[in-house]
């Protein structure tokens, strides 16, 4: 698999692109790890086609959106678990994994027009209007 965007180090988030058995197919998956077990919408993509991704998670739903629409939802009733990383540093890797003091190799090989991070949960027509706007650049 690649990591296009991770703060996974026994919890936390990451967006990840994994291998089918369709050579010409990728599959997105939006992993969070909640109370322990990681969950994931997932939703599979032509490989060499640009794609607007958006995974939100408010606390109870963990949302993928391809392309401003909604693909694939996956519900829970734990909570985030963060990395517990101890005395070490924190990361979040844009482009790759991320361990607990560097950098993993599973980095993505594509381009990234655009990541946003965002502390709150957006909305459904938040996605929609993100899609729009970036599909017009």
């Amino acid at each position: 698999y690649m990591s296009v965007l991770d703060y996974c180090e026994a919890g936390g988030f990451g967006l990840n692109l994994y291998t089918t058995d369709d050579p010409t197919k990728l599959e997105v998956k939006a992993e969070i790890n909640a109370g322990g077990s990681y969950i994931a919408p997932k939703y599979t993509v032509n490989i060499d086609e640009w794609v607007h991704c958006v995974f939100t998670f408010d606390g109870e739903k963990l949302c993928l959106y391809i392309n401003g629409e909604l693909v694939d939802t996956v519900t829970t009733d734990k909570n985030l678990k963060l990395p517990d990383f101890g005395s070490n540093m924190r990361m979040m890797c844009i482009g790759s994994g991320a361990g607990k003091n560097s950098v993993s190799k599973d980095g993505f090989t594509g381009l990234l027009a655009i990541c946003n991070i965002f502390s709150d949960a957006v909305t459904s027509e938040d996605v929609a209007k993100m899609y729009e706007a970036n599909a017009k650049k």
